[in-house]
């Protein structure tokens, strides 16, 4: 985020990076199909103490980004604001990350997978950034 061109939102800037990690193949991301990667993504969760500490470097990775975030707003409440902010954004790379894995398990290829995993996280950034109204299909009460 720190070095997001001038104009750029710090929501705009972690999409852009997660889509780049997506090109990249980047592990991360869940959009990776090379043995060594699945067969540790299965290690990992498939062993309830290293899912634990998967939880312990998402709420470390949380707590960064929170700090990053406060530092790129300008709001009065910019503390709480980038709290709440920095856990929707890991939340939302957990789940797509999960997304991408599910796929390529199934026995897909990353090239496959490669524009759905594109347009779910244009969702899902566009739901950061402007709310439920982003999605269209959601119902709104009123």
């Amino acid at each position: 985020m720190a070095e997001r061109p001038p104009g750029t939102s710090p929501v705009d800037a972690l999409h852009r990076h997660f889509l780049d990690g997506l090109s990249a193949r980047d592990p991360i991301t869940g959009l990776n199909d090379d043995k060594d990667v699945l067969a540790f993504h299965d290690l990992v969760y498939s062993t309830p103490s290293l899912v634990a500490r998967v939880s312990h470097y998402l709420a470390r990775a949380e707590e960064a980004l929170a700090v990053a975030l406060a530092d790129a707003l300008d709001e009065e409440n910019r503390a709480i604001t980038a709290a709440l902010l920095a856990g929707q954004v890991i939340a939302t790379q957990r789940i797509l990350a999960t997304e991408n894995r599910r796929r390529i398990v199934s026995g897909r290829s990353t090239d496959e997978v490669h524009p759905e995993a594109v347009a779910d996280a244009d969702l899902a950034f566009a739901l950061l950034h402007h709310g439920p109204r982003a999605a269209t299909g959601i119902r709104r009460d009123g």
